[in-house]
């Protein structure tokens, strides 16, 4: 347990593998502005499976704070893939 009240702030919903990480790493909160459903249809990676990621997140401590200003998020994205930046995307 982290005695410090450690915030993330991340434009989209946390993937699976972010959230391990977030449970794991003394993080009391967490801000995201879009929706894994939208990053995954803007960017075509996968999110992974996420059930009941809010209430594990609350049995430890954890408050989600989301869809914060999610049109700006959007805008980031989409310019991250109009820069030719890479998206990782394994193979099914």
């Amino acid at each position: 347990m982290s005695p410090y009240n450690l915030k993330l702030y991340v434009t989209a919903e946390p993937c699976i593998m972010c959230i391990g990480g977030i449970m794991w790493s003394g993080i009391k909160e967490v801000y995201y502005g879009v929706p894994s459903k939208k990053v995954e249809k803007f960017t075509g990676f996968d999110e992974g499976f996420k059930p009941h990621w809010f209430r594990e997140f609350k049995k430890r401590g954890i408050v989600v704070y989301g869809n914060i200003e999610p049109e700006l998020g959007e805008q980031q994205l989409h310019k991250y893939i109009n820069d030719g930046k890479k998206v990782y995307k394994p193979s099914r």
